[in-house]
């Protein structure tokens, strides 16, 4: 079998295995399964923001762990690059929107504060009333 053959072979074989696993909804799963996960990863990224934030307004420094940080979420991007045909233009806007509910709900699950909108559009931080 020349070179040619073989390739011809593995992208016929590579659409099946791909059509069997939309027919049995297993791309479906796994497009939910690494939305949540991004979301989730979206989520620390916000957190870590809040954090530095919050220290550096109080004179502390984090250092090394904002640069690891830093790296840790470069390392999720490149790693979600790899999965970016997924995902459609809708999906992306409802990451967006899922994300700020996501948010609201972990913090208040969490007893952390919210961030809300002033109507200057600027951030301020607020109470959960059942904190």
């Amino acid at each position: 079998m020349t070179k040619q053959e073989q390739q011809k072979l593995n992208r016929e074989r590579k659409q099946e295995k791909i059509k069997r696993a939309e027919e049995e909804g297993v791309i479906d799963k796994a497009t939910r399964i690494l939305s949540a996960i991004y979301l989730l990863h979206s989520q620390s990224a916000v957190m870590y923001d809040d954090l530095d934030e919050l220290l550096e307004r109080h004179g502390l420094k984090l250092g090394n762990i904002k640069g690891l940080g830093t790296k840790l979420n470069k390392a999720f991007d490149k790693y979600f690059e790899g999965f970016s045909k997924l995902v459609s233009r809708e999906q992306t806007q409802n990451w967006a929107d899922d994300l700020t509910k996501f948010d609201e709900l972990f913090r208040e699950f969490a007893g952390l504060p919210t961030q809300e909108r002033d109507t200057n559009n600027e951030e301020k931080e607020t109470k959960n009333d059942e904190a």
